[in-house]
């Protein structure tokens, strides 16, 4: 009984996956054809489902490049390097899609210490930072086991303070990355929009907010318009209508 009921939990976790591929088939296909437009939606369609990794949100925003939407494509780019933050390529095309914007970063003016920790954490996936601890830790666990079972060889001495070490550094990493995902929600402004000094300003608003830009979002406004209250590149604090901008 035990056996059948394993088989069927398999399919029932099967089938989802393998629909998901049959998708992902479709959208490559569609982009080989030059079909941008079905390409793009049929990746949005995989990643609204779940079944998301790089590569998904990659081909999604070359999709979105070729349509000549930056904003979506800058997006679907930014995603994509949260599960590959040491791909070239995917940064690459990151310079490509702001040139195309016409708003490549700056080198100059000053750095803060929170764009620095930023841009260290960045290194890894918070998934990977915590793996990484794991590791680190039960290295550490196991060589103290060795050590005790070899009668406390010296060379153990070194191993175990640098795993506990490396284990430290991945901690501090894994608690960093999880305090930038969830207290600082980066987002992407995916069409123009108009910049609101207030949450229930109506009117044209104070300035056009360009799509493609990196925004933080502070706070929602559930109201009608529905927006999100974000702090731009330059520090300006104000809101912009919620369908304008997705977050990361």
């Amino acid at each position: 009984m035990y056996r059948w009921l394993f088989i069927l939990l398999s399919l029932c976790y099967a089938l989802p996956i393998q629909a998901g591929n049959v998708l992902f088939a479709q959208a490559n296909q569609a982009y080989h054809n030059q079909n941008y437009t079905e390409a793009a939606n049929t990746y949005m369609r995989i990643i609204d489902d779940g079944f998301t990794d790089g590569s998904v949100y990659y081909n999604a925003g070359n999709s979105y490049y070729k349509l000549k939407k930056f904003g979506w494509a800058m997006w679907c780019y930014q995603k994509a390097l949260q599960y590959e933050p040491n791909n070239k390529t995917i940064k690459e095309n990151i310079k490509l899609t702001e040139f195309k914007l016409a708003q490549p970063k700056s080198n100059g003016g000053s750095v803060s210490f929170k764009d620095v920790l930023k841009s260290l954490v960045s290194f890894h996936s918070a998934n990977r930072w915590a793996l990484g601890m794991m590791i680190a830790f039960g290295l550490a666990l196991l060589i103290m086991s060795l050590r005790n079972f070899f009668n406390a060889h010296p060379i153990f001495i070194p191993l175990k303070k640098l795993s506990w070490i490396i284990g430290a550094v991945y901690f501090i990493g894994t608690g960093l990355s999880y305090y930038f995902n969830h207290f600082f929600t980066n987002a992407i402004v995916i069409t123009n929009a108009v910049a609101y000094k207030d949450k229930s300003e109506q009117g044209m608003g104070k300035f056009p907010v360009v799509e493609g830009s990196a925004v933080v979002v502070q706070s929602y406004y559930d109201g009608s318009p529905q927006r999100y209250q974000v702090t731009l590149e330059n520090g300006d604090c104000v809101w912009v209508n919620a369908t304008s901008v997705k977050k990361l």
